[in-house]
């Protein structure tokens, strides 16, 4: 007979796990939105050596200006500027991550139509902004009466943009043609960028640019089309030597310590200011930039030093001071008084004595 078949296993009962009562979630904050600055402002993925070129602007809103000669025209009047107009105004960019604000101040040549930039006038701006910076009333009210004082008028303005190429957005075009319309009754105003901290800038040198409006060209958005302004940079030399008495007082180069006072001043405007620039942090991890052939050299720079190097650019070298009669050291003696200064007010050691 057949062996009688196993009585099956008994059958284990399975233990139901127990599940975790699902934890209480809280809401999510409401994401806080970024400012202007930051929704426009370039990544900076790429900030080192290998595929930094990539670095563009093409994010912003900004339109590049057409040369008369592209259509045909001729410029309707041409711009010398003086090394101490750049001078401050490259200064007061450096000092600060937010766009800063000012007016040129200068002589119109009415005969020959030429705008002679004497003096930069750094205005304060309204705190919270935006991306484009407005400035102060009170601000611009005194520097229209020191203008005033001085004998000259309102032939530019400036403002910077910090970080990225200086080239005019669409609110730098209707800024300028309100500006033009308040202030060019009797001479042409024109329109100037400094870029300090654009880290595609192929030398330390702060880039900057000039621009108008050519009335009746074409439209740019809403606005009129920007045009370029090409100027011609005077040597200390060329201003020591001017020979109209009018032109030679404003144009005249300054004492050593009254240009470093000039500078430190600007300076004191940004001592408690939340965005002022951390001067001892990286810029950019190497000093130059060959864009045609997508290499760098030299050191690492920080603001400080980039700072530096951008400045000692606008300032005579031996040759140019001795043709203008300065001191052979004048740069660098405006410069350690300036930093010394800005060391002790900023409370930030910047390796001056």
């Amino acid at each position: 007979a057949p062996a009688p078949a196993p009585a099956p296993a008994p059958v284990k009962p399975t233990k139901e796990k127990k599940r975790k009562a699902p934890e209480k979630q809280t809401a999510p904050p409401e994401p806080v939105e970024p400012t202007e600055y930051a929704k426009n402002r370039p990544k900076r993925e790429n900030a080192g050596r290998k595929g930094y070129e990539n670095m563009t602007s093409e994010s912003l809103d900004l339109t590049r200006p057409r040369t008369f000669a592209s259509i045909g025209k001729k410029a309707p009047y041409t711009v010398r500027i003086s090394p101490r107009a750049l001078l401050t105004m490259d200064a007061h960019a450096h000092c600060c991550t937010n766009e800063v604000i000012g007016y040129l101040g200068g002589m119109w040549d009415d005969e020959n139509k030429e705008l002679i930039v004497a003096r930069a006038f750094p205005a304060k701006s309204i705190s919270d902004a935006g991306t484009s910076c407005e400035m102060d009333p009170e601000s611009e009210v005194a520097i229209k009466e020191a203008m005033e004082e001085l004998g000259l008028c309102v032939v530019a303005w400036y403002h910077s943009h910090p970080i990225f190429k200086p080239i005019p957005s669409s609110k730098d075009i209707d800024n300028h043609n309100n500006i033009e319309n308040l202030f060019s009754d009797e001479n042409p105003v024109f329109a100037t960028i400094v870029s300090p901290y654009d880290i595609s800038l192929e030398a330390p040198t702060s880039a900057v640019n000039h621009f108008c409006l050519g009335k009746n060209v074409s439209k740019a958005g809403d606005g009129q089309m920007p045009m370029v302004v090409e100027s011609t940079e005077m040597s200390w030399a060329d201003c020591a030597n001017v020979k109209p008495a009018g032109q030679a007082a404003m144009l005249g180069p300054p004492s050593i310590e009254e240009l470093a006072e000039e500078l430190a001043a600007v300076s004191d405007m940004y001592v408690s200011h939340p965005r002022r620039a951390r001067l001892l942090e990286m810029w950019r991890p190497f000093c130059n930039l060959d864009v045609a052939s997508k290499s760098t050299s030299g050191p690492p720079l920080t603001k400080l030093g980039k700072m530096r190097r951008s400045l000692a650019a606008r300032l005579p070298d031996a040759e140019d001071a001795k043709a203008a009669n300065l001191d052979a050291k004048y740069g660098d003696e405006v410069l350690e008084t300036m930093f010394a200064h800005m060391q002790k007010t900023w409370k930030e050691d910047l390796g001056y004595a």
